[in-house]
């Protein structure tokens, strides 16, 4: 996770709403451009921010920070074939299952072994 300025965590777990806001897209166009177009999409807006872009030389971590885990997890979440009100968990990251002493598979707590929150 990475620091934000407001003293919280950036989690990768963001929500498909939220990822789609700091992208500047809609989640309808986000299902159209498909996880290689966000990809680029992304790499565009952190382009940008960079500072030897033009970008603000003080914010340009946070931005750049922000913008990988919107793409992350809106790519993640598409990936994954979700619904828009749907996110994956975020403690088993959609996998269903969590590890225990290395190799034991247990179901995951939180999502009861579905993936999904």
């Amino acid at each position: 996770m990475v620091p934000d300025s407001t003293g919280g965590r950036l989690s990768k777990y963001m929500h498909p709403s939220i990822a789609c806001r700091v992208l500047g897209v809609t989640q309808a166009e986000a299902r159209e451009l498909g996880p290689e177009k966000l990809r680029t999409k992304a790499a565009g807006l952190m382009s940008a921010a960079h500072p030897d872009m033009g970008g603000d030389a003080a914010a340009a971590p946070e931005t750049i920070a922000r913008v990988k885990a919107a793409r992350n997890a809106l790519v993640r979440h598409l990936e994954a074939g979700l619904g828009d009100e749907e996110a994956l968990c975020d403690q088993c990251d959609g996998k269903g299952y969590v590890r225990s002493g290395g190799w034991k598979r247990l179901h995951c707590p939180k999502c009861g072994g579905v993936g999904k929150e």
